[in-house]
Parts: structure tokens; sequence; C-alpha cells
């Protein structure tokens, strides 16, 4: 019996050595430490050609439980077997930059992405250049994206798509659920939910694996909170909730995020206790992972710091956001640095906003912000207290930061927030500031009606 694998190198179809059917059937159980053995085995007995094969296969496996430093292992126990004409080389960068990325550590990333580059051009034959670029494109937008570079980010998941689905693999839903998480990272909640719930594209995400439907699932079921829809929240969490029940293998990462959309639906629900248990439980699975997982723990704890918004609890929780601020600076952690910032901000709409010395300190951290979205709602927020506590200048200043993000946003995107964040919230500032217009044209009036 043979297998039939397509789409790996620049021959159309590549048949496996009978031979090689029990190293691919147990690939899953090949040990970080053995992998560059049985790579150098398999090289010896079938060619490198299969060596480079079974390599790879095994970064897919793996690649959403393997850390960087097991991938720098396999990179060291690797030299020597692939000269810089194999395709290995341009894939473990882009597995590298990827794992780099969900970890918060957008350096390192751009680090990988870049040495990938350099790879791709001493691989011989077009055809596998461009499938092998698809990885680090892929990889690349996500980092733009992470940056707040939406416009590059776009270009970059369009083209991949695009392409993926001309060569007939499985990183084309992938690409999709990436547009997806983009259009939910820009404020277009619906637009996102809607890809999200694609039946076709659901149906494709089937074939990318579990752990990708398990992802799906759970976006959707976020964004139907922040669009407050509790029913299809709902039925996206029954949905990834029997997938964690029924798959053995799955990122413990995703079990993680899974608890805490729980805790936001509760939120929804109004069950602020249930909430915080949740939180909670979120916050010890992430400590507990192996090694834990940064990220998650710090939007568990900013998901707490909401729960404290809504209870009002401002005094007590400047200095907790501070605390926060400075675990998100020291993990890389760019975009829940982000997120606090805004927490932060809205403090200044509050009854009782931190003092004017607290508002000019975060004006000058707001370059931090890489998401504009993000940036639009802090500044946003920073407006209105500059529309009830500052001078005009002040205003101004704040107004022209807020026009310049029109050149990092699609103008339709832009619009939707620029109405839902300042037109909708400000409407009073703009009535009082035509009171005060019209009741100083009427005291001209009545001094120029005055006799001499």
């Amino acid at each position: 019996m043979t297998t039939v694998i397509h789409g790996l190198r620049s021959d159309p179809v590549l048949t496996v050595p009978a031979g090689l059917e029990g190293e691919l059937s147990s690939l899953q159980k090949v040990s970080i430490s053995g992998l560059s053995g049985i790579a150098r085995r398999v090289a010896a007995e079938s060619g490198v050609e299969w060596a480079e094969f079974l390599v790879i296969k095994h970064y897919y496996v793996l690649r959403e439980t393997i850390s960087l430093s097991d991938l720098a292992r396999i990179e060291r126990g690797l030299l020597g077997l692939f000269d810089r004409h194999s395709y290995v080389w341009p894939i473990l960068k882009s597995t590298q930059a990827s794992v780099a990325r969900t970890q918060g550590d957008l350096e390192a990333a751009e680090y990988h992405a870049a040495a990938g580059e350099e790879y791709l051009g001493s691989l011989d034959g077009p055809i596998l250049r461009s499938l092998c670029s698809l990885g680090l494109d892929f990889v690349k937008a996500g980092i733009a994206s992470e940056r707040g570079d939406y416009r590059t980010a776009y270009e970059l998941l369009r083209a991949v798509a695009q392409r993926s689905d001309e060569y007939q693999i499985a990183i084309a839903p992938i690409a999709q659920y990436e547009l997806a998480s983009l259009l939910w990272a820009s404020g277009q909640f619906k637009k996102a939910l809607d890809l999200h719930r694609n039946e076709q594209l659901r149906e494709a995400m089937v074939s990318a694996g579990p752990s990708w439907l398990l992802r799906s699932h759970l976006a959707a079921a976020k964004c139907a909170i922040d669009l407050g829809d509790a029913a299809i929240a709902e039925q996206e969490l029954r949905a990834a909730d029997q997938l964690l029940r029924e798959t053995a293998v799955l990122p413990a990462m995703l079990r993680g995020y899974a608890i805490l959309i729980h805790g936001e639906l509760e939120i929804l629900h109004g069950k602020l206790n249930d909430a915080v248990v949740r939180f909670n439980e979120a916050c010890d699975h992430f400590e507990r992972m192996d090694p834990p997982c940064h990220v998650g723990l710090l939007d568990a704890k900013i998901a707490m710091a909401h729960h404290a918004i809504s209870k009002k609890e401002h005094e007590r929780l400047l200095p907790i956001l501070h605390k926060l601020l400075e675990e998100a600076d020291e993990k890389k952690c760019l975009e829940a640095r982000a997120r606090l910032l805004v927490i932060e901000s809205a403090l200044f709409v509050s009854e009782n906003p931190p003092l004017k010395e607290a508002f000019e300190d975060l004006v000058t951290r707001m370059h931090l912000i890489q998401n504009p979205v993000l940036m639009l709602q802090a500044l946003g927020n920073l407006y209105v207290y500059s529309l009830r506590y500052l001078e005009t200048p002040d205003q101004a200043f704040l107004m022209a930061r807020l026009r310049r993000l029109q050149k990092v946003l699609d103008e339709s995107c832009y619009q939707d927030l620029y109405e839902k964040h300042i037109e909708q919230r400000y409407s009073w500032a703009i009535e009082n500031r035509l009171a005060e217009f019209l009741e100083a044209e009427e005291t001209l009036l009545e001094d120029e009606e005055e006799p001499a």
C-alpha cells in the first residue's frame, strides 16, 4: 500500500515508499529529541527527500503545541542533514515565527520571518518557492495585524487565501479564519461573525483539523458577545464544548480561552459572580500550562478589570492596571498592553476621573497602542474628558490625533467607528457648543442694536 501526498514539492504528486508507512502513521508519537535521529535514518534508507517530508509533517502536526526552545533544538539537530536549498528551512522559520507571534513576542516573530525570506531565495523551482512563501506570508499578515497595520495584513491574507485555494492546500480556510479575526480586531464584529459562521468555511475547517474548528467556534462566540447576542454565543460555545469533550489532543491554550469566553457570556447574562469564578478558573488554567500562557493569563485579568469597571471600583483599579501594564511590558504582550491602556482611558469618563496629571501621563503613552481601533477608543475617552475639563487647545490636539487614524483604517470602517465612539457619545458637547455660539451671537447683536 502506498500513500499519495499532493503539493509538497514542484512535482504534482509524491508516492510514499511502503516502508515509511509506519513512520508516518505514528508521527504524533515522535519525540522532539528523537526527530533529528529519525530524519537521519530515513535520509539514509529512503533519501533526503523523505527525511524532509517527515520533518515538515512533524512541524504541522505539532506546531500548535511546540515551543521555541523545542524548535531551536530541532534546528540544531538537523544542521548538516539538509543544505540551504531544502524547503525544511523556510518552513521551520515560518513555524518559529508563528509560535513567537502566538506567544506575543513580535520581535522574535519578525526575526524568524525575515530569516525565512532569505531561505526562500535559495529554493529551486518557482512552485516550491511559492508554496513555502504561503506560510511566511500568512505569518507576516499576523504580525502586521498585531502591529495595527490592517491594510497590509488584509492584502497578505487575501493573497494567501487566493493562492492556497489555487493550489488546493489546507491553509485556505485558515487564511479565511484570520481574515475574520482581522475584521473583529478592526471593530467590524458583525462581518467577522458572518464569516466565522459561513457554512462553506466551517466545512473546510474540518479538513484543517479540530483545533481550527474549535478556534472558529470560540471566535464566533466572542463576536456574538461583543454584539450582545447571547443566543448565538451560547450556540457557538456548545459546539466548542462538544469538541473539547470529544477530542483528546487540543492545544491547552484553547481550553483556557473556552473558560474565559464562558465568563464573558456570564457578564452578558448579568451573572457577575459566576463570571468572576470563570475568570479565576481561566487564570489558574493559563498559569498551570507548561510553559505558562502569558497572553491568555493577561486576557483573563483584563476581563476581570472590565468587570471592576462595571462595578465602578475605579479607585482601586488604577494601581492594578499599572501593575498589569508592567506585566504586559515584561512579557511583550503588546495587544494586552493596548487593551489595558483603553481600560485606563475609560476611567477618565467616570464620575470621579483621575487627576489631570494622570491624564497627561496617559496621553504620553498613547503611542504604545498599535491597534488603530483601540487607539480610537482610548483617544475618544480622553477627548470627552477634555471637553468636560480642559481648554480648547487640548481638545483640538486630541481631535487631530483621532483624524490621523483615517490613514490606517478602511474609510467605511473609520466612519463607523467614529460615529460610534465620537459622534454618538459626544452629541451633548456639540449641542453645548452650539448653544454657546448662539448665546455669543445674540449678545453681539444686542450690543450692535444699542444706540450710540
